[in-house]
């Protein structure tokens, strides 16, 4: 199997955390091909010799007259990002990569030269021809997912549907199931403060979301739920009674999870042709070429794509 990998942001975190995981991980020649712009390969070579062997398969994205400096990209800098997502996305389709692995973005940068683009999950939707693919999180505590993703607050329950809900339950079943065994137990979190208390602070959960958990029941699918968001995540884990949580959105899953992920969690797109594997953590401009970068999280979005040695 070879990996696409990319650098991101080149002004963030991303170049740092790749070597730091390359380096480490002493994965064989031709088994990832990075993809980013020359200036930031060159860096990493220069922090980590032993990342020589990969110079071959490296896919230069042109920087053009971008400049910038770590913790400072250019104006310019989301043309350069989104074309080295755009080069690995190719690599993937051609068939000369089997997975996809991406450092972190900056969504306001690309934000910029795009204003469609909410974050790597939609566009690899829309790259793909998937509709609304599923941002998993897989930590070494627990997995959860979520229903929406980048939405804000205030337009949240025009965006809990029964279709969607369903939806998500199917896939992050599917892949707990495959993972697992077919007898996991996924736990579905509500929506409101106290799962709704039986209509008194909103009627998602027995108007949306409680119908979609029957729909998956009725085909096999052991989930469970609607619970309140404040206590599901604490049955959630290994030996627990979930192996994993879909929560309605996004904070009302990441809070913890990055609480709890000591430095390890993985941000992971289900529904996707291929398997897509990200560090869960951002560009981290303000530590960004100071050594200072923890690349444990990207080196757990390599493993979780790598077969089984």
């Amino acid at each position: 199997m070879a990996l696409a990998v990319t650098l991101g942001d080149p002004w963030g975190i991303g170049p740092e955390v790749v070597a730091g995981a390359l380096a480490r991980l002493a994965l064989q020649p031709g088994t990832v091909r990075v993809v980013g712009p020359g200036f930031a390969w060159r860096a990493m070579l220069a922090r980590e010799p032993a990342l020589s062997v990969h110079d071959s398969f490296f896919v230069e994205v042109p920087a053009g007259r971008s400049s910038g400096k770590p913790g400072n990209p250019p104006v310019d800098g989301g043309r350069v990002v989104l074309d080295t997502l755009a080069a690995a996305v190719s690599l993937v389709r051609s068939g000369e990569a089997q997975a996809l692995v991406t450092a972190p973005l900056n969504k306001s940068l690309v934000h910029r030269l795009d204003p469609e683009f909410v974050g790597h999950t939609e566009y690899l939707g829309q790259a793909f021809g998937v509709e609304e693919p599923t941002m998993t999180f897989v930590g070494p505590r627990y997995v959860t997912a979520l229903v929406t993703t980048h939405v804000s607050i205030r337009s949240l329950p025009d965006w809990i549907s029964e279709e969607r809900v369903y939806r998500h339950i199917r896939r992050l079943w599917a892949w707990l199931a495959d993972r697992y065994g077919p007898s996991v137990r996924l736990g579905v979190a509500g929506l409101n403060p106290h799962a709704g208390e039986g209509g008194a602070f909103g009627d998602e959960e027995a108007r949306v979301i409680a119908p979609a958990i029957a729909r998956a029941r009725s085909e096999g699918i052991n989930a469970e739920g609607p619970f309140p968001a404040d206590s599901i995540y604490r049955e959630a884990g290994s030996g627990k009674r979930f192996a994993g949580v879909l929560a309605m959105y996004h904070d009302q899953a990441l809070v913890l999870f990055k609480a709890t992920d000591e430095g390890q969690g993985v941000n992971m797109t289900l529904g996707l042709p291929v398997v897509r594997t990200s560090p869960d953590h951002g560009t981290a401009y303000d530590i960004a070429g100071r050594g200072r970068a923890d690349w444990r999280s990207m080196a757990a979005a390599f493993s979780l794509v790598l077969p089984p040695a």
